[in-house]
């Protein structure tokens, strides 16, 4: 058994007990005997937390790494009333998949504003996460970064870089009427919440 520090490994090679036996539809007492038997390798991570080796456990199921995971699509529009935008985002990204060749498994959707980050307003991105966290995703389909949030995207990217996860955005420069006017009607928000709170 290999023993490393926490911080010392990437955790999208690795599968925790729960998983390796899941996907291999084995008991505890059959993973201890492929271990013994060098059949897959596993990682001492701390005295009470041990993980298997991800490409050993795919080699048995006879699948490659790159073929775990789904391609989604995650679609958002800032009112209830936009049902028609929302819809049309779906159909952009819909059409660009079936050009490329590229099959889109899930759809997650909010209508909420971009700063909206709490639940129950983004129940689609927190969905969308807890899945990213959990390697059931391989590529997020996204029209621009303004859907995820209008400042800050980047932080999105980040953490789906950390689960290997390819973020595309469709278009960067495509902005509405619609889109213009969400901008507008955010900024007017912020700058009566500033005055308000600083009495100005």
């Amino acid at each position: 058994m290999e023993s490393f520090k926490s911080n010392e490994y990437d955790p999208s090679s690795y599968l925790s007990l729960n998983q390796v036996i899941e996907l291999l539809k084995i008991s505890r007492i059959t993973l201890n005997r492929y271990v013994n038997d060098k059949v897959i390798r596993d990682y001492k991570i701390s005295s009470k937390k041990i993980l298997y080796n991800r490409d050993d456990v795919y080699r048995m199921l006879n699948i490659k790494p790159s073929d775990m995971g789904i391609n989604v699509m995650y679609t958002r529009v800032s009112k209830t009333t936009q049902l028609n935008q929302l819809k049309e985002q779906q159909s952009l990204i819909s059409t660009f998949a079936i050009r490329n060749g590229i099959k889109i498994d899930k759809i997650y959707s909010d209508m909420c504003r971009s700063y909206y980050f709490k639940q129950p307003h983004r129940r689609g991105m927190f969905e969308l996460l807890k899945d990213v966290t959990q390697y059931k995703v391989k590529k997020i389909y996204i029209m621009s970064p303004d859907r995820v949030t209008r400042f800050g995207h980047e932080i999105f990217d980040e953490i789906c870089k950390f689960f290997k996860v390819d973020v595309i955005y469709i278009s960067n420069e495509i902005m509405d009427k619609d889109s213009k006017d969400d901008v507008r009607d955010e900024v007017i928000t912020i700058l009566k919440s500033i005055k308000e709170t600083y009495a100005l």
